[in-house]
């Protein structure tokens, strides 16, 4: 069938920008496309909504394939996986596309005010709606934060495709199965390792935590938290002095002490300085949450980092790009680690949970950015509960 002229500019300008961004010229994507310049301002404002609308376009084409592959599937997890399979698939096999996605359009603030964003957020509701049906069938964990796993899920497949768009090493097939690997044990009910019921003090803190995420500090009672322990008020009172001990408590809990003070760079330099004397579990949960928390101690570098560095190709042959890279081998030597104590999953890809990591923190640092400001508990909490997701994808026994 033949094209008309609006598609035929799209397909174009995609060839073009995928190499040039937008340094490519209105003049020769209508030279291209054999048409006069005038005629692509006639379906476009500019050269920033020509390459945002090649991304609506390709979207678009997703969703009506994914819609049609999904007709004949009811079962949870067979959805999740062909959502995660043909995600991959596509954009391996339109890698113009992928880079442009990717690279152009996802470090531009703008995108996220466009249309083609309102087709990019369908695949999330999606992703929630089969996790949402998942925990409904008894088959996913009930106490998931579909926001989180959503997150987690894009982010990763983020990473992996933009892995595959630089190296022809990776293929979609080979990278979906170390996906799935991580993916089904953050949300699949499984059996991990309890608090010692008779530690009472972890417990509380435990409960306040999740009290103080869900409800925020103004609107946690004591007795919300207790109930939640499964303890007395008057136990709490035993280990804190009042709700304020309580949330500090909680806080020194979950942080390392200088982790809200420290540079990016002093984060590259030794991320495990304090950690020395942690098994490899409680390493990986140091070192993942002192990455997010960067969200927290230093909003602005994160933006930098995340637009100008996670998604733009040429940063990655960068000094920074390397200085990045080695910072998040170090997951590496905690994973072997981890499998040499039988404390985390033998076939577990380090370099593939390495994406997830960071494309989770990406994608909930964008969140955050393109969305009404959180409260700084919430945030709190969002962290805590990711680095648990996270770690779950490499440990713990999965149940049917």
């Amino acid at each position: 069938m033949a094209l008309n002229t609006k598609q035929r500019i799209l397909l174009t300008a995609e060839k073009i920008m995928a190499r040039k961004g937008l340094s490519a010229t209105i003049s020769e994507i209508a030279s291209q496309s054999g048409i006069k310049d005038s005629v692509i301002y006639h379906y476009f404002k500019n050269k920033e909504d020509l390459l945002f609308s090649i991304a609506e376009e390709r979207l678009e084409d997703i969703r009506q394939q994914m819609e049609e592959q999904l007709l004949a599937i009811d079962e949870p997890v067979s959805r999740l996986r062909k959502l995660v399979f043909f995600r991959i698939y596509y954009m391996d096999k339109h890698r113009n596309y992928g880079s442009l996605l990717l690279f152009e359009c996802r470090s531009n603030m703008n995108f996220y005010h466009h249309p083609a964003f309102e087709q990019a957020k369908w695949f999330m509701i999606l992703l929630g709606k089969i996790i949402e049906s998942g925990i409904n069938a008894g088959v996913f964990r009930k106490d998931l934060n579909i926001w989180l796993v959503r997150d987690a899920v894009f982010g990763l497949m983020d990473l992996a495709n933009m892995r595959q768009l630089s190296s022809s090493d990776s293929t979609h097939q080979e990278d979906f199965e170390h996906i799935i690997d991580l993916i089904l044990p953050m949300v699949l009910i499984h059996q991990g390792a309890k608090p010692d019921p008779s530690d009472k003090r972890k417990r509380i803190l435990m409960a306040s935590e999740k009290i103080f995420a869900e409800k925020g500090y103004e609107n946690a009672t004591i007795q919300d938290i207790a109930s939640l322990a499964g303890v007395g008020d008057g136990t709490v009172y035993d280990y804190f002095k009042n709700k304020e001990d309580l949330l500090f408590n909680t806080l020194k809990e979950g942080f390392q002490p200088s982790s809200l003070k420290k540079g990016f760079q002093d984060h590259l330099q030794d991320p495990g300085e304090e950690s020395g004397n942690m098994g490899p579990m409680e390493n990986l949960e140091h070192f993942i949450r002192r990455l997010f928390l960067i969200s927290l101690t230093q909003p602005a570098f994160a933006k930098i980092f995340i637009l100008n560095g996670i998604y733009n190709k040429r940063f990655y042959d960068s000094d920074a790009g390397k200085a990045v890279t080695q910072y998040m081998d170090k997951l590496s030597v905690i994973i072997t680690e981890g499998k040499a104590r039988n404390l985390i999953r033998p076939h577990v890809d380090p370099d593939m949970f390495g994406r997830l990591v960071l494309g989770a923190f990406s994608h909930m640092t964008l969140r955050w950015l393109i969305s009404e400001k959180k409260a700084i508990l919430d945030k709190v909490g969002e962290i805590n509960t990711m680095v648990e997701l996270i770690t779950r994808s490499v440990s713990g026994n999965i149940c049917a």
